[in-house]
């Protein structure tokens, strides 16, 4: 319902309509589940017609076996992974990766994955066409996952910013857990549950994307913080498989 009302994706007149008729057949058909999955902690609270019949399976990390991160010296390579869109923050990254290159030529931003709005893919294109060392991959076609993984690997830090809007803020991104459980540092907002996420593995640092970027000062930290001294725990999907199996388990006996 939030993303009917909040992403743009259609027509302002018919926003409300739409998610009116979607909470209502959601309403009513909830009655004929005996359990709903739950992909976000956070839809516990954006949504009640689930009457305790929920369990919540997040969308943790699954690391190929034998993962190893590459490092390529002399380059400073920034990913921005994931759904392509405004309400991903995908002008922001670009802004900061512009700002990080201006003071330090080693920067690069590699910008992976799916947007499915036209106009918002031109506006991309327009914003990065002055800009090689920006590099778009995806955009108007689906990446495989194991590709956006690849870079992953290969990057030394993942950017990761929501702008505000009452469809995002209760959501943990995928990519959050991607990035943590194979270990890259992190340039990530300033918002508390992400952050706590971050913060027992020194995983991250938080970034002011609202306000002037001190470029010269966040790449003095990005060289110097110490990451990840402490294994990040509690980001794969090996919890979530234990519920699942559990619910399997009792739904079949």
């Amino acid at each position: 319902m939030r993303n009917i009302l909040w992403t743009g994706t259609f027509p302002p007149v018919a926003r409300h309509i739409m998610a009116i008729w979607v909470r209502a057949k959601e309403t009513l058909l909830s009655r004929f589940f005996h359990l709903f999955f739950l992909a976000e902690k956070g839809f516990e609270k954006e949504m009640t017609f689930f009457r305790n019949k929920s369990i919540v399976l997040e969308n943790k990390s699954i690391l190929q076996a034998g993962f190893k991160r590459s490092k390529q010296d002399g380059t400073i390579r920034l990913l921005f992974s994931g759904t392509i869109s405004e309400s991903t923050g995908v002008f922001e990254a670009i802004r900061l990766a512009d700002s990080l290159h201006r003071n330090d030529q080693s920067v690069k931003l590699n910008i992976i994955g799916f947007c499915s709005l036209s106009s918002t893919l031109k506006a991309v294109k327009e914003a990065i066409e002055d800009k090689p060392f920006i590099c778009l991959t995806g955009g108007d076609k689906l990446v495989p996952h194991h590709e956006i993984m690849a870079h992953i690997f290969n990057s030394d830090f993942g950017i990761i910013y929501y702008p505000a809007s009452p469809h995002t803020e209760n959501k943990i991104p995928t990519k959050l857990y991607e990035y943590l459980s194979a270990r890259l540092p992190l340039l990530i907002q300033n918002y508390k549950p992400w952050l706590e996420l971050c913060e027992p593995c020194q995983a991250a640092i938080p970034v002011d994307f609202n306000s002037p970027i001190d470029a010269a000062g966040l790449l003095q930290k990005m060289k110097q913080f110490e990451f990840y001294p402490v294994a990040p725990t509690d980001v794969d999907w090996s919890s979530e498989e234990k519920k699942l199996r559990h619910v399997i388990k009792k739904v079949l006996v």
